[in-house]
């Protein structure tokens, strides 16, 4: 026969190997996501290569307008699209998500790092790809350390008010563009609105007649066939009118050739000091970033049916980030409008996203000077269309109409977009909905529960009963921010409901802390000693559990104080009040006793 200690130890080190082999297995899988992949068939094949094909049309317009607007070279957008995204594909969880550059991440950008350097200087994009290194430090950090659920503390109204106002700066930044007039950088929203209002009797008119065509172009052709690349028909479009009236002749400002020099293989300037100037913001980039990628991914899985892993997600995107600060890459995330257009292309893996890449590629080596004679204009078409696309208009309504404290949340976010810098909103949008968040579940229910005798033999046998009993339903959680309101709740029921002893029925208590069981203490003592008690009736399992553990048990009454069942409860209530008839007494009490 075995040993006890034996067998204790051999059970003990069964549990050890099963617990290291499932962290082994979730290390292998997070780092080799793609077995899970669908097995690759011809038709698979066949759709993501199709869809490769459409995202590499969307992402070189793209590629290109966002990193004018991040404020870093258009070959940073580009490798963006080709070689951080497809880490993003390679090793996040979703087959069809599609990462790169997007609107949101390159608005933040240049409000972030303005302060430190010129935009477009070599400082600039120094801090650039310091930024991108964080943010992907941070975000791979979520991940291993498991702390996906900390984007859940930023709301979906947050997402909206700051995008709102991301796209009301971005349309103003490309207003100067597109009636072609000079305007000073860096100035505020409202000084930039005034000196556009002063300069448009400047107009270009030539600028303004190509980048008007774009721009109804591309709305024209995206309202018409949705699935088509709408951003290169208008650009195209633009250019073809420059061609036409000879936009270089009458000073059209062009893009120019793209400087394809190879991307730098090493590690941006790491300094003490500029890492913890820019930490605040990377945290407030990566929280944002993978907020969007999540639940970008998550909508899109809705439609396929597949199962996001939410940290693996954060794997993909913090490696995708951290690799492509070595890389002349930018912060990316997932893009919404890439990501639905792959998925309705046919993708089936994350191979589209390389074929993308890869197509991507090709074009640029084998026609380096098209962006040549690429209008400016035509550009600022295109990024405003793209900036109209951040606006969620029916969720704005949506939330106007109902909640109070949704629309401050979400106004509060807009507005902070649109006058301080946009890490700075996104954080006032987190705390306060954070504080409004508390504040309501500070405020617990407690309503009295009425006396009414609905049987004849209750009238008959309690006539003029006044009950030793008053009995409080509470909804909610009692905490440390709870504790004051639900004091003076009780001591408002206590005037309005006579008897010595109180019961409260605990079936919707979600949470009980250090704070609400000293309250609750309190309120026990404070009955005894008028001749009463305190009993707890239907406390949750968990909560009961860890009540049990704690010296809080016996101090409450233990087993006689907190019962599980109502109908013990009721029961042992009315012997220890010397009450011999509890169920007609208990019926005089609770109009549903029989449903207790």
């Amino acid at each position: 026969m075995l040993c006890p200690l034996y067998s204790l130890q051999r059970g003990g080190m069964k549990r050890i190997y099963a617990a290291l082999e499932l962290v082994f297995w979730r290390f292998f899988m997070m780092l080799w996501p793609w077995m899970r992949w669908p097995k690759a068939t011809a038709a698979s094949l066949r759709g993501d290569f199709w869809a490769g094909l459409t995202g590499a049309t969307l992402v070189l317009p793209q590629g290109i307008a966002f990193a004018l607007i991040a404020g870093v070279p258009p070959r940073f957008g580009l490798y963006s699209a080709m070689i951080a995204a497809v880490i993003a594909a390679l090793f996040g969880s979703s087959w069809h998500l599609v990462s790169g550059p997007t609107v949101a991440l390159s608005v933040v950008l240049p409000t972030v790092l303005v302060p430190y350097a010129v935009v477009g200087s070599p400082d600039y994009i120094a801090l650039s790809l310091l930024l991108m290194f964080l943010v992907g430090a941070i975000q791979l950090a979520f991940s291993v350390f498991r702390l996906g659920g900390l984007v859940n503390f930023i709301s979906p109204t947050v997402v909206t008010g700051f995008t709102a106002g991301a796209g009301i700066l971005i349309i103003f930044s490309q207003l100067p563009d597109f009636f072609g007039v000079q305007l000073p950088r860096g100035l505020p929203l409202l000084d930039r609105a005034v000196a556009l209002a002063e300069a448009l009797m400047w107009t270009h008119w030539p600028t303004l007649a190509i980048a008007t065509t774009t721009l109804a172009v591309a709305v024209i052709t995206r309202r018409l066939r949705r699935r088509w690349p709408y951003m290169l028909i208008g650009m195209l479009a633009g250019s073809l009118l420059s061609l036409v009236m000879d936009g270089a002749a009458h000073n059209v400002a062009m893009l120019g050739a793209l400087d394809l020099q190879a991307p730098l293989l090493e590690l941006p300037p790491l300094h003490w000091q500029t890492l913890r100037q820019l930490l605040p913001a990377a945290v407030a980039v990566a929280l944002l970033g993978l907020i969007n990628a999540v639940s970008i991914a998550r909508a899109i899985a809705a439609r396929s049916g597949q199962r996001i892993d939410g940290n693996q997600e954060f794997f993909g995107q913090g490696l995708g980030n951290l690799i492509g600060s070595c890389c002349s890459c930018y912060v990316i995330s997932g893009s919404f409008n890439r990501s639905g257009v792959n998925y309705d292309s046919g993708a089936q893996t994350p191979l589209a996203q390389v074929i993308t890449a890869v197509l991507v590629a090709a074009a640029l080596i084998a026609a380096p000077g098209l962006t040549r004679h690429l209008p400016l204009p035509a550009m600022a078409g295109v990024i405003m269309l793209a900036a109209w696309n951040l606006f969620d208009i029916p969720r704005f309504k949506l939330t106007l109409r109902t909640s109070r404290n949704e629309t401050a949340i979400l106004l509060a976010t807009f507005l902070s977009t649109l006058l301080f810098s946009l890490d700075f909103a996104i954080y006032v949008g987190v705390i306060l909905s954070l504080v409004l968040y508390l504040q309501k579940i500070a405020h617990p229910m407690l309503s009295g529960v009425d006396f009414e005798p609905l049987h004849r033999k209750a009238r008959e046998t309690y006539p003029a009963c006044t009950p030793p009993l008053r009995v409080v339903r509470l909804d909610g959680s009692i905490f440390f921010g709870s504790v004051e309101h639900v004091r003076s709740r009780l001591a408002e029921l206590a005037g309005e409901h006579e008897g010595r002893s109180l019961i409260i029925l605990a079936e919707g208590l979600n949470r009980l802390d250090i704070a609400g069981l000293e309250l609750l203490l309190d309120e026990r003592k404070s009955l005894q000693q008028n001749g009463g008690d305190l009993y707890i009736i239907g406390m949750k399992p968990y909560l009961r559990r860890k009540l049990q553990h704690s010296p809080y048990w016996d101090m409450l009454g233990g087993e006689t104080h907190l019962f599980e069942s109502t109908y013990v409860a009721c029961r042992e209530i009315c012997i220890a009040l010397g009450i011999r008839n509890y169920r007609a007494y208990m019926k005089y009490l609770f109009r549903d006793y029989n449903k207790l």
